[in-house]
């Protein structure tokens, strides 16, 4: 699909590899340093003092960015997110010529920035970052000194720049404010209406700055709740009737996936960067390919819950809880405990479909795999036949439990898959080819899709011919020497043609179904 985000195929300059000409791109390396630090996310998010879910994304989010930016200019084929995303930026930039080790980028990268965004977490656990940190040192000790100590200034500075715009974004330090005492929820028929003891969290969360600002638009919106009725046989009677009915009839399995997913243990924005970070580590994926693919789910997370929040507040609508007991059956309760914020739409089914939409982009629509989160606790760990068939189950979990409409669980499945979608066409628009911006090379590419040959035109000399597919970002094939290069088997897709070690115009290719 074409989106507003996608950048003009004949780009300008990128220099990342000329400035690691000498050393070696992000590609080459394990994304052992990045999965060290989201795997210790899993303890550190939901033991700092007020990590909820919309304050967990947020700091994925930024987290993704970081990452992203300390090894961008290590990564073939891609350009920075400044210029595409408010307020980001001025960015330090590396020197050209000089070479940087890349892990050591992101390990100082995510080391600050998680330092940072967690600030308020208990000393034991900063101290396990900064383990992370040091051991990785050690463990890079044998590169050049001057190289570690320029990447290590380097992942800090681009963690401070993050964190700047981070600190702009209308809610800084979210943990200390969850909870505004002085917010009154609206009265009034089919609103919401907390329980005893309760408070609003986040009422003004939909108030802050999305990445993109097409994710909050009303264009994306799929769940706004159905005219306040309370005859049977209404949307909204008839709504709250199914959540009763399934109540009554659960099965041991239906309450495991309940409870599976109401994720007590860990939030749900902390739950998919577990099942990412558990792929990453089984499919041994390399720092470039981790560096996409942690950006783009925490931001689409982040944006998910801003979207989401702010339809929640706008609409101020009644949780099952309430039109349970004042329409259907006074004793009701539901198997999961019903959060303290309104209905429409549901936040765990907004977030999955983002998170659905971007495990397809980065490891195929039929993937198989196994979610390990919460080891052997409420039936797991549970396998999937893909990304989608999992994302619904999630979705329908909040009906099991009691604590959603399923035209909340639908429309906010919807909604983030459509910011998913987003984010993926931003990170689409930053690929580009390698130039030297002190040249006028140009070049001729073309794909003979009969034969299945990549075509380069070009009297300069050519170091190596990349094919890098836009989707995944995944190395698909290099060449040495000249052409025209075979390409057997190709998937159908877009990809992009990167000429290493001379002046050369980007170029892309899609291979039809």
């Amino acid at each position: 699909m074409t989106h507003p985000y996608t950048k003009t195929l004949a780009l300008t300059a990128a220099v990342a590899l000329a400035q690691s000409a000498n050393g070696q791109t992000a590609d080459q390396f394990t994304s052992e340093v990045a999965n060290a630090y989201y795997g210790q996310g899993y303890t550190l998010c939901p033991a700092t003092p007020g990590c909820t879910p919309p304050v967990s994304s947020r700091a994925y989010g930024y987290m993704g960015i970081a990452l992203y930016e300390a090894v961008v200019d290590g990564i073939p084929g891609y350009s920075s997110l400044q210029g595409d995303l408010p307020d980001l930026g001025p960015l330090p930039a590396v020197t050209p010529g000089l070479i940087y080790h890349w892990p050591t980028c992101a390990n100082y990268a995510l080391s600050r920035i998680m330092d940072s965004l967690f600030f308020n977490a208990a000393p034991a656990n900063l101290a396990a970052l900064q383990a992370i940190r040091d051991g990785f040192d050690v463990q890079f000790s044998g590169e050049p000194v001057d190289v570690i100590q320029r990447s290590q200034a380097f992942g800090t500075d681009i963690a401070e720049a993050v964190l700047d715009m981070a600190r702009t974004d209308g809610q800084h330090r979210p943990q200390l404010t969850n909870f505004d005492p002085l917010f009154v929820p609206p009265v009034g028929p089919g609103l919401w209406v907390p329980a005893v003891g309760q408070q609003a969290m986040q009422p003004y969360w939909g108030n802050k700055r999305p990445f993109l600002e097409a994710d909050t638009s009303f264009t994306l919106f799929n769940s706004a709740p159905p005219a306040f009725d309370t005859l049977p046989g209404s949307p909204c009677y008839d709504g709250a009737a199914l959540v009763y009915q399934t109540s009554l009839n659960l099965t041991t399995t239906d309450t495991l996936t309940a409870r599976y997913w109401a994720d007590g243990v860990v939030t749900p924005p902390t739950h998919s960067m577990s099942m990412m970070e558990q792929l990453m580590r089984r499919e041994n994926k390399d720092l470039a390919f981790a560096a996409r693919g942690y950006a783009m789910l925490g931001m689409s997370i982040a944006d998910a819950f801003v979207a989401c929040w702010r339809w929640k507040y706008i609409f101020n609508w009644n949780r099952p809880r309430n039109f349970i007991r004042d329409h259907i059956d006074p004793n009701w309760a539901s198997l999961i405990t019903t959060p303290p914020f309104p209905e429409c739409s549901s936040g765990h089914s907004s977030q999955s479909g983002a998170w659905s939409s971007v495990m397809e982009e980065l490891f195929g629509s039929s993937f198989a795999f196994v979610d390990s989160t919460h080891g052997a606790s409420f039936g797991g760990p549970r396998t999937y036949s893909d990304f989608a068939t999992c994302s619904q189950e999630t979705a329908y979990s909040r009906l099991l439990g009691g604590i959603h409409y399923e035209y909340s669980n639908s429309g906010g499945l919807q909604n983030g898959e459509a910011i998913g979608d987003n984010i993926i066409a931003l990170f689409d628009g930053l690929i580009t080819g390698v130039n030297d911006v002190a040249s006028n090379g140009t070049v001729n590419i073309r794909y003979d899709a009969v034969n299945d040959l990549l075509v380069v035109g070009t009297t300069e000399q050519v170091e190596q011919v990349r094919v890098i597919s836009c989707g995944s970002g995944a190395l698909v094939n290099a060449f040495d020497g000249p052409g025209p290069y075979h390409l057997s088997n190709i998937a159908p897709g877009m990809y992009a043609v990167v000429l290493v070690g001379d002046t050369r115009q980007p170029a892309r290719f899609v291979v039809a179904e």
